[in-house]
Formats: structure tokens, sequence, C-alpha cells
């Protein structure tokens, strides 16, 4: 093959060993990687899952209490169906947003899920998330309670398709 005295100029192309097997092993990994995340995606998506349009009609649907002002808007799409919500401002009580709220749930066939006192890196200001599920569609009434830096919202209200809280 080569000698002390040869030049690598001199080597013939044969005569060089090629990386061409750690091609391959790279390739079959890129592949079979890409494989992966497309069956992934396929067995992921939910068929029976609300679309994006139809969470948005569901929160449309539900009057928001009255008196109340939006101060932001959410609208989130996701593959699952997304997201769609407020944030308003309200001089009434929580205990009148809550009663209002559950009225109109219960009116559209939602049930009762669950309450969860929060706690906002390790305090307790009193927030609030309360949820109610028909089929795969959550609702939430989010109270913040008297945590600092949400000041400009009294509560949040949204809809959200394929909750894991509502399987």
């Amino acid at each position: 093959m080569l000698d002390a005295t040869s030049d690598l100029n001199d080597v013939l192309p044969s005569q060089v060993k090629t990386s061409k097997p750690r091609h391959k092993v790279f390739w079959i990994g890129i592949v079979g990687l890409v494989g992966i995340i497309v069956g992934f995606l396929i067995l992921r998506y939910d068929y029976d899952s609300p679309t994006h349009l139809e969470i948005q009609r569901e929160f449309e649907s539900i009057p928001p209490l009255p008196n109340a002002q939006s101060v932001q808007a959410n609208d989130i799409l996701r593959s699952s169906g997304g997201l769609a919500g407020a944030y308003y401002t309200s001089s009434m009580p929580f205990a009148d947003v809550r009663r209002h709220y559950e009225k109109q749930l219960q009116d559209r066939g939602y049930k009762f899920r669950e309450f969860k006192s929060l706690k906002s890196w390790g305090q307790d200001y009193g927030e609030q998330a309360l949820h109610y599920c028909k089929g795969q569609i959550m609702a939430e009434l989010y109270n913040p309670g008297s945590v600092p830096g949400k000041k400009d919202y009294q509560f949040s209200f949204s809809i959200s398709g394929n909750a894991f809280e509502c399987r």
C-alpha cells in the first residue's frame, strides 16, 4: 500500500478507505427518526377531538358575566383543537362570577370536574381554578386572587379541547 517514501498524491482512489458505512448508519438513523416522529404525530392525533372552530363557537355561545369587560381575548390554535377565552374586569365578587358561569355551563351539559387552590411561587394568594367538562371539552374559570402583577383583571374564562382532565 503506502510506504514511507510515497507521496499522498500517488495514492489511487481504490486504495483510500472511505467512511461509507458511517454514512449509511447516519442516513438510516435520520430516516428512522423521521419515521418515529411521523408515526407519533399520526397516533397522537385524536380524530374525535373538537376542532378549533367548535371550541370558538362553544366559547361564544356562553354569555359573559353582565357588566364584565373583556381586557384580553385568547384564541390559541393547536392540533388538539386549541383554546378560546378571555380575561375580564368586574366589580362583582368572585362568588357571583362563579354562580353565573356554573349556571351557564350546567345549562349546556357541563359537569363540575374539580376545584384547585393554587399557589404562586409557594405563596397562597387565594388563586383558584375551577374545571368543568363536557366530553373532551374543558371550561376553566380562573380567579387570580391577589397575586402580585395580576391586578389588570379579576377573572378569566376559557374553553379548551382535547383536555386530559376530561378523559
